[in-house]
Order: C-alpha cells, then structure tokens, then sequence
C-alpha cells in the first residue's frame, strides 16, 4: 500500500509540473511586441520647390523654401514576420517657394523677396518594408498622399509684381489673384533608420495635379516638390 501511495504522489507531482510549464511554452511562441500594431509621432524640417519656369532667370531666381512639418500615424504589420507594413499618417506640413527679383540696378548685389507658403492637412499612406541590422532596424517606403490647403500666404519684401501676379498686401496664395487650388495630390516615399523608439528619417513628396489655376501659362510649372528631414518616436 505503501508502494502504490508512493507512486501515485510521483505521478500527480509530475503532471502539474506539467501544466505549470505549459502557459511559459505558449508565450515563447506568441509574436512579439514588434510586430503588432505601433503608433508614432514625428516632426522636422521641410524644403520645398515650386518649380516656377520663369522665362526672365536674370530678373527672376526661385529658390527652396524652410518650413515645418510634424504629424501622428500607425503602422500595421502585413505578415507574421513584421516586415511589411502598411504605414497611413496625418500630418502638417509647410510647402512654397522662395523668390529673388533682381533690382533696377544690375550691379546692385541685393535682392528683393517674394515668399508663397502653404500650409497643408496631408495623408500620406506608404507600404514600408523593415530590415533589422543587430540593434538598429531600417525602413523604405513608397505609397501616395492626398492634402488640402488650410492657410497661407505671399509675402513681398519690396516687390508689388511678380510677372503677372499682383503680390501687394500680402493676400492669400488662394485668393484669386494668385490662383492656387487648395487640393494636392501625389507620391510620396521616406526612408528611416533607427534604434529602439527613434528613428532619423528623410521623405518625399511629388505633386502630380493641377495644383495652379495659371499652369497653361509659360512661367508657371506643376513640379510642387518637397523633402522633409525628421525625428519619428514610436509611442508603444
């Protein structure tokens, strides 16, 4: 009696020891946290390029324009493995073009200014692909976007022309003597490097609609360029 009382005791120690190891072996093999659902937030700098052809380049020179840009966005794993990945955003950013009008003087070194900023609501939505390298993880993408203009304006430093535009007062660029569309729309790309929550990213967006109401004109052109540099910080 002894004997079997021993046995049985043995026996019931080594099936719960049995279940308790159980739920361990079940979590080893669940996916890890990388490859679930992540939000991030980000913000940086933008340069942009309108692309203005004007035909006069000594008395017109276009340059690239300093703005902001930040925004919240997801990115939802396509696979078991979490590298492809489906990326949609929101995001501010700040687009235009920076113009210099040559003086009357041709030896003048100095320059009059015309500034045209836009201030747009964007929803970039890109496919990303992730490579991890040891510690630090890498990831492209390319995809659309689709933005309408919230605000801005043209803002002349000593000029009240500027070809056929009348800039003075510093109206609106929707305003109807300046002719932007306020819908925007085209493709999109960006490429981060990061460890752990950060990443240092660069992205860029190119227009491809009819984004002036005066594009048929020579000087005026649909290249609405602009590349953001940014730090993006994954929330979870």
């Amino acid at each position: 009696m002894l004997l079997i009382l021993t046995a049985l005791f043995s026996f019931s120690l080594s099936e719960a020891q049995v279940v308790s190891e159980q739920p361990d072996s079940i979590t080893e093999q669940a996916p890890s946290k990388e490859s679930g659902l992540r939000f991030f937030a980000r913000g940086g700098v933008s340069l942009s390029y309108f692309g203005y052809n004007f035909e006069d380049t000594e008395l017109y020179d276009s340059n690239l324009l300093a703005g902001s840009n930040f925004g919240v966005g997801m990115q939802i794993p396509l696979g078991k493995k979490g590298t492809l990945i489906l990326q949609p955003e929101l995001r501010f950013i700040q687009k235009g073009m920076r113009t210099k009008v040559g003086g009357g003087d041709s030896s003048a070194d100095r320059h009059n200014k015309v500034t045209f900023r836009h201030n747009y609501i964007e929803i970039p939505i890109e496919l990303m692909h992730k490579m991890q390298m040891r510690k630090y993880w890498m990831e492209y993408g390319l995809g659309g976007f689709v933005a309408w203009g919230i605000g801005g304006k043209v803002n002349s430093h000593g000029v009240e022309t500027l070809g056929e535009y009348d800039v003075s007062g510093n109206p609106s660029v929707y305003s109807d003597k300046i002719g932007f569309h306020r819908f925007d729309a085209g493709f999109t790309m960006e490429m981060n490097i990061g460890m752990g929550k950060w990443t240092v990213g660069v992205s860029g967006d190119t227009s491809l609609t009819r984004f002036h109401k005066r594009s048929s004109q020579k000087y005026v052109g649909n290249k609405n360029i602009s590349a953001s540099f940014y730090l993006k910080y994954f929330i979870n």
